[in-house]
């Protein structure tokens, strides 16, 4: 994970909050992906979109609502999968 976290909260229609959160802050505000053999139990469900050969994002949702949305962004460093952004979309 690169620290602070890049953050964006809010749906899309409203104006986005752009904050940087330190390790202390994550406990506290940080969602954990949920694990993939949970999303059905959940009511969730992921999608893994390839943004290029360095980029991966993961959205977690409720399917058809907007009221249930995370996105994670990763990006590949010297062989290594880093978190770098996390996006709480949810109204």
């Amino acid at each position: 994970m690169k620290l602070p976290l890049r953050v964006i909260l809010g749906n899309p229609t409203d104006p986005r909050i752009r904050e940087k959160w330190s390790l202390a802050q994550l406990d506290d505000k940080f969602t954990v992906p949920v694990a993939i053999d949970r999303l059905e139990v959940e009511g969730l469900e992921q999608r893994i979109t390839t943004r290029s050969d360095s980029a991966v994002e993961l959205t977690q949702s409720q399917p058809e609502s907007d009221s249930y949305i995370l996105i994670y962004r990763f990006k590949l460093k010297k062989g290594k999968w880093y978190l770098v952004e996390f996006e709480n979309g949810s109204y």
